[in-house]
């Protein structure tokens, strides 16, 4: 990925120092939503990326005779209005943090406040550097699927009284061991289960259909299972929600497992082995769905209305507009990766400081900035 520098646009280092340019190579913002919008940039630049509906997320979009985007600051942060969403929870880390969120939310009240005890699930299969990324998605999926399924599973549920299920995918690579997809499923019991019995039994059922299928799970690691009652962290922490983006230098150990979001960083910084394995998980999840409730549990839950209190508890908050951008301003931020950047400004010093950086760059000042 081509990235602008400051000598490009003729900045120097004081100013950099003054609004903490984020434009030249390398820099690393502190805010974790800013992180999301570099990604983002940095995603949309990727080999191959320009047929995916991620490429055309935060693209500027004409609604009700609106002809500018808005910079709005509220409780919830800075965000932009007036421009697209492409929903992609696989493949866009603003549009994944934005649902994924709202997930961990429904979680968290789920678990909060009703009488359910819970017990985390995870399933793995046994993987080598040789295995693609799809093959082993489709044998994980289709043993499980075929584990919770049947007699067998009937039995299991009512000797559990599990009512309802939550499941979310997470996948990382390694050099040494490839990629490792695993799937995380949270029970909602109507009693504390013993959760050393459910591995036991989970596991010699699940061990058996991978080996069916011509595949290995060792029946000692490929199921794990632990009560979480009151306490989901352990789970919410396999969301892959992308937060702030590391130093990978310090990743390049060979061995080291990377996070999808990782990964993504490392290809748009142009490395030919992580665009191919950016692709690779681009295809393998194509079409697939990455969390899901189990059937009536959101109802069971009392959590049917939640994703509309959210939008009703963000149109309720107080907010200020920082700036209206033109059409030709939000295109020239875009074309230049500079979504970050007026994030970071947004918040830091408001539309002076992005009146300024739009001087600089662009050689015009803000339409519909007031200088006086």
């Amino acid at each position: 990925m081509m990235l602008a520098t400051k000598e490009k646009f003729g900045l120097d280092d004081s100013y950099r120092g003054k609004v903490a340019l984020g434009i030249t190579y390398g820099y690393n913002f502190q805010n974790s939503k800013t992180n999301r919008f570099e990604l983002l940039d940095a995603i949309k630049g990727i080999r191959g990326m320009a047929k995916q509906r991620v490429s055309n997320c935060m693209n500027f979009i004409t609604r009700d005779g609106n002809r500018s985007v808005d910079v709005i600051k509220s409780e919830s942060g800075v965000r932009f209005e007036g421009v697209t969403v492409c929903d992609s929870v696989w493949l866009c880390p603003v549009c994944n943090s934005r649902v994924m969120n709202q997930h961990k939310h429904e979680l968290d009240l789920a678990v909060r406040d009703s009488d359910y005890h819970t017990v985390l699930m995870t399933f793995t299969l046994a993987h080598s550097v040789n295995d693609r990324l799809k093959d082993l998605e489709d044998l994980l999926k289709s043993s499980l699927n075929s584990t919770f399924s049947g007699r067998w599973y009937e039995e299991f549920q009512a000797r559990y009284k599990i009512v309802a299920r939550a499941t979310t995918t997470e996948h990382t690579h390694s050099d040494n061991n490839g990629w490792h997809p695993h799937i995380h499923i949270l029970a909602f019991c109507e009693e504390n289960p013993n959760a050393s019995l459910m591995k036991s039994e989970l596991s010699e059922r699940f061990t058996r259909f991978v080996m069916k299928k011509g595949g290995y799970a060792s029946i000692y690691h490929a199921v794990d299972v632990r009560n979480t009652k009151r306490d989901v962290s352990g789970y919410l922490s396999k969301w892959n929600i992308p937060t702030e983006m590391t130093r990978l230098q310090a990743k390049s150990a060979k061995g080291v497992s990377l996070t999808i979001w990782e990964i993504a960083q490392l290809a748009g910084n142009g490395n030919e082995k992580y665009i191919r394995l950016w692709n690779e998980y681009v295809a393998a999840t194509y079409r697939k769905k990455l969390f899901t409730w189990s059937r009536g549990a959101k109802e069971l839950l009392g959590l049917d209305d939640v994703e509309k209190k959210l939008e009703e508890k963000l149109a309720n908050e107080e907010k200020a507009l920082i700036v209206s951008l033109t059409v030709s301003e939000w295109n020239f931020i875009l074309n230049h990766k500079l979504v970050a950047l007026v994030h970071h400004l947004a918040m830091n010093g408001g539309a002076k400081a992005i009146n300024e950086m739009m001087t600089r760059i662009r050689g015009i000042p803000l339409e519909n900035y007031d200088v006086s």
